[in-house]
């Protein structure tokens, strides 16, 4: 979960997200977010969670590749040694 946070009463909230997520406006709630964007413009925030969409992507392609080559694997072994 994420947390957009802008003033001192989000704190909290941003501390308990698994990604904290702020702009340059509160020192408070700069102190407590983990990623920090350096202007207040929504794009920024539509950039960073598009790339962050295409990397988890990127990560889960590769998990299901290595996937497919283990039990490729497996299974070509197990028609050359016990067929």
């Amino acid at each position: 979960m994420a947390m957009v946070g802008v003033k001192t009463n989000e704190t909290a909230a941003l501390n308990e997200a698994n990604e904290g997520i702020m702009g340059t406006w509160n020192e408070v709630a700069r102190e407590s977010s983990e990623i920090i964007i350096l202007d207040s413009d929504f794009s920024s925030l539509v950039t960073i969670f598009s790339c962050g969409k295409c990397a988890y992507d990127n990560i889960r392609k590769h998990i299901q590749l290595e996937i497919i080559i283990v039990i490729v694997g497996f299974a070509n072994h197990y028609h050359n040694n016990c067929l």
